[in-house]
């Protein structure tokens, strides 16, 4: 199976539009905010995973591969624009730490577990504490300024909160392929029972199912990320006509 030269032309718009926002965001190296920090390094995963699909895209029969890489990006995206969506920086160092104190729960319960098997946890503990410690001044410095501890929020909830709530079916769609679900499998066989009928069904469609997932997120986290980073002076990253272009190269009719 031949990639379209349609999906190819998308994925070439892509990388176009990470080199945008890789010159932008050098400009601005802020890293007095933690908030702004992390979401620096979640972002390098966005475009490790996009460069994986990218690539992937030229053997469109690697599609599930793709579906999986694109989950894993649109979550990713969505924690910035999360962490960052806010204006109160301190509202989003918040946020920040909410994010450390489920690492530390996740560490609590690999110690748990390997407390059953015998096995030693002191580097598990050693990693707690620092972030505990660390974790909690910033928690006192951040409470003398009147903000409160915030939670952290599932897909859904993020989707809710900047007005995307729809958005969640997509992901839930994309969750599939992750875990072997029912729906992951439809590209193999169509119908059921007798009437089955087997194969490989990937078509042109599925892949720009991909790309009008995973850009639009893209390019708001990547926005809201050199807005934050620049504190307001940089408000466009990408040209009306980058997007004009991509946007129409997104749409459904050119498949």
């Amino acid at each position: 199976m031949k990639s379209s030269n349609h999906i190819l032309y998308i994925s070439g718009l892509i990388d176009d539009g990470i080199k945008v926002f890789l010159d932008k965001i050098n400009n601005y190296p802020n890293r007095k905010y933690e908030s702004i920090v992390e979401s620096r390094l979640i972002i390098n995963l966005c475009i490790r995973h996009f460069e994986s699909i990218n690539k992937i895209a030229k053997e469109p029969e690697l599609l599930p591969s793709a579906m999986i890489l694109s989950r894993s990006l649109f979550e990713s995206a969505l924690i910035i624009i999360w962490l960052l969506y806010p204006n109160d920086i301190f509202i989003s160092e918040s946020r920040y730490l909410s994010r450390l104190k489920d690492y530390e729960i996740w560490i609590s319960k690999q110690i748990k577990f390997n407390k059953l098997l015998g096995w030693d946890s002191e580097k598990f503990h050693l990693e707690k504490d620092a972030i505990n410690n660390f974790r909690n001044k910033i928690q006192e410095l951040l409470e003398k300024k009147g903000n409160k501890e915030e939670n952290s929020k599932n897909v859904r909830e993020i989707l809710k909160e900047i007005g995307e709530e729809r958005k969640y079916l997509y992901y839930k769609m994309l969750s599939n392929y992750t875990h072997g679900n029912y729906y992951s499998t439809r590209i193999y066989k169509k119908n059921l029972g007798v009437d089955s009928v087997f194969g490989e069904f990937i078509e042109n469609i599925d892949w720009l199912f991909i790309y009008s997932i995973t850009w639009p997120i893209f390019e708001l986290a990547s926005e809201i990320l050199v807005l934050r980073a620049s504190k307001g002076k940089c408000t466009q990253v990408y040209s009306h006509e980058f997007k004009n272009k991509i946007r129409k190269a997104l749409e459904l009719k050119n498949i």
